[in-house]
């Protein structure tokens, strides 16, 4: 996947979206927290997270600690737990992004009403749609544009 700079690599490997279940190498923590000018001397290593998973019915993310102490993230407030995780990342979705959707859909929307056959008029219409409600997702994620 691009994201405009860099491929961005898969979130997650075949095995870890069956499982719907994220273990960090405990290298990589340690070696994040070695360059992070977000460490404190105070933090504790054992605070970070050993585990992300969704919860056994699938509405709760679960996230451990390397203290084996769990959170659960109930489904109001996992929308707020998507934007915190993609805010400010390479993964994430810009104000760029939500513009170019809008284009896109309002382009397919053109399409819909100057195609030649009814085919291709509800082909570009039903694209529009899903453009329009993928638009609305995607700028749910995103900070008010003031901000």
């Amino acid at each position: 996947m691009e994201n405009g700079l860099a491929a961005v690599p898969p979130a997650l490997g075949p095995t870890q979206w069956q499982d719907r279940d994220f273990r960090p190498r405990a290298a990589d923590l340690d070696a994040w927290a070695a360059q992070t000018a977000d460490r404190q001397a105070s933090d504790d290593a054992t605070q970070y997270v050993a585990l992300v998973r969704l919860s056994a019915g699938g509405e709760g993310v679960v996230v451990m600690s390397r203290a084996h102490e769990a959170v659960v993230v109930p489904p109001p407030a996992r929308h707020a737990l998507a934007a915190l995780a993609l805010a400010d990342q390479p993964y994430g979705f810009r104000p760029a992004d939500l513009a170019a959707l809008r284009r896109a859909s309002e382009w397919a929307e053109r399409m819909a009403g100057a195609a030649p056959s009814a085919e291709d008029r509800a082909a570009a219409g039903e694209a529009a749609a899903v453009l329009r409600r993928v638009t609305a997702r995607v700028g749910a994620l995103l900070p008010p544009a003031d901000t």
